[in-house]
């Protein structure tokens, strides 16, 4: 005999939504949310004022191997690569 499962639980999400890495609440799935990872435009916009304020940084220089494989997956994408 073939088991009958109901369709919910054949349809339920994979994994939880992912929490926003600002606030921690949860952020919903991008799909569902404009500002994903983030919960809303204010923590969006926070992010946003810490890179512009220098709180984060990347961790190392670039270096040419980093450089030439930006400019092949930008190119790969068909980005405009704006060094040139």
């Amino acid at each position: 005999m073939k088991a009958s499962y109901p369709r919910e639980s054949i349809m339920a999400p994979l994994s939880k939504a992912s929490p926003c890495p600002i606030c921690r609440k949860p952020a919903g799935h991008r799909g569902d949310n404009l500002f994903h990872p983030f919960c809303s435009k204010r923590c969006k916009d926070i992010d946003l004022a810490g890179w512009l304020d220098g709180a984060y940084r990347i961790s190392q220089p670039l270096d040419e191997n980093d450089l030439e494989a930006l400019e092949a997956e930008l190119a790969r994408r068909g980005l405009p690569d704006e060094a040139n």
